[in-house]
Order: structure tokens, then C-alpha cells, then sequence
């Protein structure tokens, strides 16, 4: 697992993004895949500041905060901690962290995790969206299946076949489209 140019592979594209799903890039291409992209130094890094959760802590962002809480406790999980200044760490110790091109650890302290925590979750949004869009894709053209192998000889039967089969592939024509959202940038590097 390194980080490595764009290349082809098979015909398809591969860039220096994280990739959700390494094993499949593992069978795809027997090369090492992509992390992210090569990350330059956090231009606030060097600007004398309190580190975040001291900032946090003292600068009355209660509203913001309780959102977050919220939030993370809505999908079950604990809210991170910013107090102490650490640097990101990794549960399971399979994920790679990006570096510097000299080395050095790209995202350091509570801010360097405050950041990673943000573009992981949103790679993580992305893939389980991923997910549940095949799931439902696959539910549909199972009922569609089932509908044109329907004996629809009853007009009742036949009236109703067609109208779920118009309501469904309705459905499969939204699961086409992307949704997006705006966040605000969280990231300075330079």
C-alpha cells in the first residue's frame, strides 16, 4: 500500500485518491493501490495557535459542537476527543496515513484528525451510499423480473403489474442521479 502515480490498469483509470475498498483494487490490479493524493504541509500548521480542542474549548462554539454530538450519537457513535493534541492513529493499524514527500506525518494533532476524521467520513458517506444504491438497484430488477414473468392475463392483474413496473423503474431512473452537498473547505495545503 503506497502511494503511486495515475496509470492504467485493465483500461481503467487509477488516481491518487483513497480507495474505500482496497480488495477489490487488490484482485482488479496486482500493483499496491492508492492511499491519497501526495499531500503538501497544512499552511495553519505553522501559525502560533491554541491547539483545536483548547480552541474548542474556549471559543464558545457550543452550538456547532452539540451538532456534532448529536450527530455522531445519532449514528451510534462516540464523539471524537480533540483535548489532547495527539496525532491521528489508526484502530486497526491497516490504514496507511499519508505523508509528506519528505516523510513526515501529513496530518498531525487534534487538527490533523480533525481533518482526516472529516475527508475518511465522507469517503465512508460515499461508499455506503454506494452500497445501498446496488442493493435497492437490485431489489428492483428482481421485482421487474418477477412482473414480466407474471401471468397477465387478468386485466386487474395486468393494470396492477404495470403500474408498479412504472412506479419502479421510476425509482431505478433516480438511483441514476448523484446528490451532492456542499461542505464547507477544511482543508489548507500548500
Amino acid at each position: 500500500r503506497q502511494l503511486s502515480e495515475k496509470r492504467s490498469c485493465r483500461g481503467a483509470k487509477r488516481s491518487l485518491r483513497f480507495n474505500p475498498m482496497p480488495s477489490l483494487v487488490a484482485d482488479f490490479c496486482s500493483a499496491p493501490w492508492p492511499v491519497f493524493a501526495p499531500p503538501l504541509t497544512d499552511l495553519v500548521q505553522p501559525i502560533s495557535k491554541p491547539p483545536l480542542g483548547e480552541w474548542l474549548e474556549s471559543n464558545a462554539q457550543e452550538e456547532l459542537w452539540q451538532h456534532l454530538v448529536m450527530c455522531y450519537d445519532g449514528m451510534n457513535r462516540q464523539t471524537p476527543d480533540f483535548t489532547q493534541d495527539t496525532d491521528p492513529v489508526s484502530a486497526s493499524g491497516a490504514f496507511e496515513f499519508p505523508t509528506t514527500p519528505e516523510g513526515a506525518p501529513s496530518y498531525t494533532g487534534a487538527l490533523g484528525r480533525a481533518e482526516l476524521e472529516v475527508e475518511l467520513l465522507l469517503e465512508a458517506a460515499k461508499t455506503l451510499a454506494k452500497l445501498i444504491n446496488r442493493y435497492k438497484r437490485e431489489a428492483i430488477s428482481t421485482r421487474l423480473s418477477e412482473i414480466e414473468t407474471q401471468d397477465l392475463t387478468d386485466p386487474d392483474k395486468r393494470s396492477d403489474g404495470l403500474q408498479q413496473a412504472v412506479v419502479l423503474s421510476k425509482a431505478m431512473d433516480k438511483l441514476d442521479r448523484s446528490v451532492r452537498t456542499d461542505v464547507p473547505q477544511w482543508q489548507l495545503r500548500g
